[in-house]
């Protein structure tokens, strides 16, 4: 039998799932995505079916969960009155609810650790568990 450990989409998927367990929407990986013009997209179908979010499978693995976490607080927002700016406080405040679950996870299986991986503009991003911090410079090595 085959196991996998300590993996941060899984890991997102579950803190989303137990934050939101009534929440529905399908994820899927899009190839025609050019991760130059977004890396991710939430699309709320007009007859009110459950919300599609595409991902590009061309960015690298470590910010799926950062895209995740995005766009799933979209949908999450998205069932607001209308007129609620998709980027607005109630957003970010989902966004840090799901990342602070994703933390307490993370702690949870793997205790403190950290994970750094470059970002998606050269720098690096520094996981500790859900909590990404861009850094200044670019570290070496």
């Amino acid at each position: 039998m085959i196991k996998i450990f300590c993996d941060p989409i899984h890991q997102t998927i579950q803190a989303i799932n137990e934050l939101y367990p009534d929440l529905e929407c399908i994820i899927q990986y899009d190839p025609g995505i050019n991760p130059n013009e977004y890396k991710g997209v939430t699309c709320f179908p007009e007859d009110g079916s459950i919300p599609v979010i595409d991902i590009s499978p061309i960015i690298p693995y470590m910010a799926v969960v950062e895209i995740l976490c995005h766009e799933v607080s979209h949908v999450v927002v998205g069932v607001l009155p209308k007129g609620e700016d998709d980027h607005g406080k109630k957003w970010q405040d989902v966004m840090q609810k799901i990342e602070d679950k994703y933390n307490e996870i993370g702690f949870r299986e793997m205790g403190d650790c950290e994970i750094r991986i470059p970002d998606l503009t050269g720098g690096i991003v520094k996981f500790g568990w859900g909590r990404v911090e861009e850094m200044k410079e670019v570290e070496n090595g």
